[in-house]
């Protein structure tokens, strides 16, 4: 089976592997190559939806060796990188250098920087989160017609109009995301701290009420078949240990807790199995839900069908579910069974995309001779 195949994208007519950004750069504005046809930047391809390519002809240009380490800046606490690096390569080459990814919420290990910061977001970033978009301080990029845009850490003044975001989250349509600056801190103690949540209703709740009770979680899971709220905080361990003194004391025996080792141990296991990647057995059968927390409970646990039901996007106000049914329906998944959701999108297939007037316009301004053939 083909990276293409197992994806269920559809087969370029030509492949390109640039060396580095240099490289990548000239094959979107250059147009490096032979062949006439559009092209499409992958990463490791988990998250690009096939119904957002509107040719039937392209090129791939993959980005995999894209994957360098341009400066570590140790008073700043940022490390800027090519966009093609994997998350997991990254992880490991920060913890080589004395330095931890541990506040970012876990991500697949073969997905790419770029490919994270360009796959469409149903919500905007919040705090607290562990979303790589709040971590993402400053970024370059290319598009076809305009060329080069650069918005840098500092001096901010220096940077020009913030466009970060016509980049992060649209799946490559006006340009490509070319090198990333993310921020990075010093490893801190962490600690598991975990709830009895046998619905999702009492996960949102537990959300809530850490919440409520100003903890700092770098990230939460929650996943039905477990019937646990887990939440990660990295903080010195006097702090941890008052947490865990102060939780018991109020939940009894619903709540535990679990050393660093445990959130290495969950980490490494959400990264090699996380619910939204197109390669997964289940993945014809998954859906993507957001709901805000107030509707997240009731809807989730009104659903019928299911197999299973993961959340790993949590965020104060909203969290994105992914829920494995039983089987697809014979006519597909009607929006209507899902009313509430802030947005509801499968894994695999869907509806096609109807682009808006002003993504068009966007459209013409930035790839005027249709060079990306993701978009309008």
């Amino acid at each position: 089976m083909s990276f293409y195949e197992e994806r269920k994208l559809p087969e370029p007519q030509a492949e390109h592997f640039p060396e580095d950004v240099v490289e990548l750069e000239h094959l979107i504005a250059g147009r490096g190559g032979d062949a006439d046809l559009p092209r499409v930047v992958i990463g490791d391809g988990q998250h690009l939806r096939e119904q957002v390519i509107g040719e039937r002809g392209f090129e791939a240009v993959r980005t995999e060796r894209c994957n360098h380490i341009l400066k570590l800046d140790r008073q700043s606490n940022l490390v800027r990188v090519e966009a093609g690096i994997r998350w997991g390569e990254l992880r490991e080459k920060m913890r080589e250098e004395g330095y931890s990814l541990q506040t970012y919420r876990p991500y697949a290990d073969s997905a790419t920087v770029g490919g994270l910061l360009a796959k469409r977001h149903p919500t905007q970033p919040h705090r607290l989160s562990g979303d790589i978009r709040e971590g993402c301080v400053a970024l370059s990029a290319v598009s076809p017609t305009l060329g080069d845009y650069r918005y840098l850490e500092a001096p901010r003044k220096a940077s020009g109009p913030d466009l970060r975001h016509l980049f992060i989250g649209g799946e490559g349509a006006l340009g490509v995301i070319l090198n990333v600056t993310l921020s990075v801190s010093k490893p801190f103690p962490g600690r598991l701290f975990e709830w009895e949540a046998a619905t999702a209703a009492d996960a949102a709740q537990k959300m809530r009420e850490l919440g409520e009770r100003g903890v700092h979680r770098a990230w939460c899971h929650w996943r039905r078949s477990e019937g646990r709220f887990q939440a990660v905080v990295h903080a010195p361990t006097r702090l941890l240990d008052a947490m865990v003194h102060r939780f018991r004391a109020h939940y009894g025996e619903s709540f535990d807790s679990a050393n660093g080792e445990a959130v290495r141990k969950l980490r490494r296991r959400l990264a090699a199995e996380m619910p939204d990647g197109r390669a997964r057995e289940e993945a014809d059968r998954t859906v993507a839900l957001t709901y805000s927390l107030t509707h997240l409970g009731e809807a989730i646990d009104a659903l019928e069908g299911v197999g299973e039901v993961e959340i790993v996007d949590w965020s104060t106000h909203a969290a994105t579910a992914y829920v494995t049914f039983d089987e697809v329906p014979d006519d597909g998944w009607s929006p209507e069974a899902f009313e509430t959701a802030l947005e509801a999108r499968p894994i695999i297939g869907g509806p096609s995309v109807t682009w808006p007037e002003w993504a068009q316009k966007l459209k013409g301004e930035f790839d005027d001779r249709r060079m990306l053939a993701v978009g309008p």
